[in-house]
């Protein structure tokens, strides 16, 4: 799953997400994960400033839709 969020393109994340090989969640997770590395620690890019804060239970919504 690392490859394909980290630099697969959106036709693959999207035909990852039809064929149910990732959920909207663990996705919205595992960016939410490599935001808060890349903004909070290494290299401190800080590049976004806000994140919706019910951005999980909106993709497990999604998910349960």
């Amino acid at each position: 799953m690392d490859d394909l969020l980290a630099s697969g393109s959106i036709s693959a994340i999207n035909q990852a997400l039809a064929e149910k090989r990732v959920s909207s969640r663990e996705m919205t997770a595992w960016y939410l994960a490599r935001i808060d590395a890349l903004n909070h620690s290494g290299i401190q890019l800080n590049a976004v400033r806000e994140l919706a804060p019910d951005a999980l239970s909106s993709a497990q919504h999604a998910d349960d839709e």
